[in-house]
């Protein structure tokens, strides 16, 4: 009889919990050398960088509008988050280069990384048996995600933001409200 094993879930919607949280379980799997979790890995990096770009984005727009005296009103943040919600993956990294949230280097490897999931997503049946293929990608995705959160951890630490928590983006369920 299999057994069954419990799916992590992201606990807390601290944004720096849920960084936290993704790193430990990615890291495990690749430990552990747990070839069948490499395509849930992967997947799971995937759509966590283009969401983390977004939230960076999203941040280095309110700080700056904030130094500027023209943010304050619920509905012009909502629009700014709205605008960032909606931005495809390719989008997201141009504006996070040009935004010089991420060196040339990283929005070349992410747009790699974007080209690579797409390709990714509509041959999955041909990866998912793969480990090497999938080791490879998520070395790829990890050689992404490592400089977003050291520029995550810079901006929480420049703007002062004590609010950490998830933005829509982050959130399990569509709404507002995390």
């Amino acid at each position: 009889m299999k057994r069954k094993t419990k799916k992590p879930k992201i606990k807390g919607e601290n944004i720096l919990e849920i960084v936290d949280q993704i790193g430990k379980e990615v890291n495990q799997i690749l430990k552990e050398r747990r070839t069948e979790k490499y395509f849930y890995a992967l997947v799971l990096l995937y759509s966590f960088i283009e969401n983390l770009l977004k939230h960076l984005c999203l941040i280095d727009t309110f700080w700056k509008q904030a130094q500027e005296g023209i943010i304050g009103d619920e509905v012009t943040k909502e629009l700014v988050e709205y605008y960032f919600d909606r931005l495809n993956f390719r989008n997201i990294i141009d504006k996070a280069f040009n935004k010089q949230l991420v060196d040339s280097e990283i929005k070349n490897k992410a747009h790699k990384l974007r080209k690579h999931r797409n390709k990714f997503i509509h041959q999955c049946w041909l990866y998912k048996r793969d480990p090497r293929y999938l080791k490879k990608e998520l070395e790829l995705a990890i050689a992404v995600v490592n400089p977003l959160i050291e520029k995550l951890n810079s901006l929480h630490e420049e703007t002062g933001v004590l609010d950490l928590y998830a933005p829509s983006v982050f959130c399990k369920s569509r709404q507002r409200d995390c």
